[in-house]
């Protein structure tokens, strides 16, 4: 058997993504975020001694204020940009770098602290503002809990750990019955104060692992991770008792129609999750309305309770 010896096997270097270095960057603890960033003005400022002021690196200081203040916060910052203008002032000095008088150089190493502390804030700022963005796309306007975009999301992925850890998943859709009628006699100001009074009811009595959205004008969905039959059971009808205790008090006439399922195996994808909610809601409202319909798919398993023991 002949081999070729000319043949060459090119190995490529693993690359990461930007998105990937990112999403590494956020899962790291400030305290080490604030030691990779003082490491590389360190490094830096070897650097700019090294080459005795002769290539200004000053602008190259930015990274490690880029590093701190996006992913740490402002004061990490400040901080930084702080240690960045202390350290390229003693770099300079140390090279015995030469001006017609000595104010130059602390005037030089002011502008540029300035720069590294405008650079910081101007960067927070536009931080903050895609934060709030993207709550805001998220964020159901009227009654302030998840929209349907965002409770898609957090199906998808509690799906995914479900199917990954074997654990249940319980899914409620609400629907108000007689919603109209509200709207009708008392006008829509007060069908609004009623959303955001259903929605206010089940976000005070849900874990901070569950999720309640509004998917429709009188439709809510709430996804119970982690969550089997009988905890799903009990946890749904305590809020509909509440629901009906608050309407009841302002004389709403409205009840609530509820589909309930639990998923012991995952649902294929959250088109189906929803879907199945969906028609058991449905269900429900043509059974006579103020009913709430049950459904277990899968496999029982013994799952942790919601307070830790077994469900």
């Amino acid at each position: 058997m002949k081999h070729d010896s000319n043949r060459r096997v090119v190995v490529k270097a693993p690359t990461l993504s930007p998105k990937e270095v990112t999403t590494y960057l956020e899962g790291q603890s400030k305290t080490f975020l604030i030691t990779l960033s003082f490491v590389i003005v360190l490094v830096l400022g070897a650097i700019d001694y090294q080459t005795g002021g002769e290539i200004s690196i000053a602008v190259f200081y930015l990274v490690p204020v880029a590093l701190g203040t996006w992913f740490v916060g402002r004061w990490a910052g400040a901080f930084i940009s702080c240690l960045s203008g202390a350290t390229w002032l003693i770099t300079d000095w140390a090279t015995g770098h030469t001006y017609s008088h000595l104010l130059v150089l602390y005037w030089n190493a002011i502008v540029n602290l300035a720069f590294y502390l405008v650079f910081a804030i101007a960067l927070s700022a536009v931080k903050k503002a895609l934060e709030a963005a993207k709550r805001s796309a998220r964020t159901e306007p009227l009654t302030g809990i998840s929209n349907s975009m965002a409770f898609s999301e957090v199906v998808g992925r509690e799906i995914d750990r479900a199917r990954r850890y074997g654990h249940s998943l319980s899914f409620a859709y609400i629907d108000l019955d007689d919603f109209k009628a509200v709207n009708d006699h008392f006008g829509h100001s007060v069908g609004d104060t009623l959303l955001q009074s259903v929605a206010h009811s089940i976000k005070k009595d849900i874990r901070e692992t569950d999720t309640v959205a509004r998917l429709g004008g009188d439709e809510f969905g709430i996804l119970l991770p982690e969550t089997g039959p009988k905890s799903a059971r009990h946890f749904i009808e305590r809020i509909r008792d509440r629901l009906t205790r608050d309407v009841q008090k302002h004389g709403w006439p409205v009840t609530f129609s509820i589909g309930v399922v639990t998923f012991m195996s995952p649902p294929i994808d959250v088109n189906e999750a929803i879907r199945i909610a969906d028609s058991l809601m449905y269900s429900a409202k043509n059974s006579g309305k103020n009913t709430i319909k049950f459904e277990v798919l899968g496999k029982e398993l013994r799952q942790p309770s919601r307070a830790g023991g077994i469900r």
